[in-house]
């Protein structure tokens, strides 16, 4: 990977929560924005917003996963402050509602932890 590219992801990573634009993100590599988004796009093999809303919806998955955080928090935290837009978003992506996600992460999880006493009591 293009290091300027990499040394991109890491940083969006980081800040997520910042509305980017492709130009702020050719800015941040050094390059016209229609080089950045050609060398993007060819290095990840989609476009950089579209790369950006998977990483946000990937970092939400996790934080539905280990926080208590409000829906719309995470979604702000992700840099996805419209909830609606969010939850169809995340809906589209892993075909559940963030908060019915939630609920069966929960679900699941509680499963095994009872299944796992289950075992070492029986």
């Amino acid at each position: 990977m293009d290091g300027k590219i990499f040394d991109l992801c890491d940083y969006l990573l980081e800040h997520l929560d910042h509305d980017w634009s492709v130009n702020e993100m050719a800015a941040r590599t050094g390059l016209s924005a229609s080089h950045f988004f050609v060398l993007f796009k060819s290095e990840l093999g989609m476009p950089p917003a579209a790369w950006l809303k998977e990483k946000r919806l990937e970092r939400a998955r996790y934080l539905l996963e280990t926080t208590h955080d409000h829906i719309k928090q995470i979604g702000i935290r992700v840099g996805m402050p419209n909830e609606s837009h969010f939850t169809r978003d995340f809906k589209k992506r892993y075909g559940l509602t963030p908060k019915q996600y939630r609920r069966q992460f929960q679900e699941k999880r509680q499963a095994k932890l009872l299944m796992g006493r289950s075992h070492s009591f029986g």
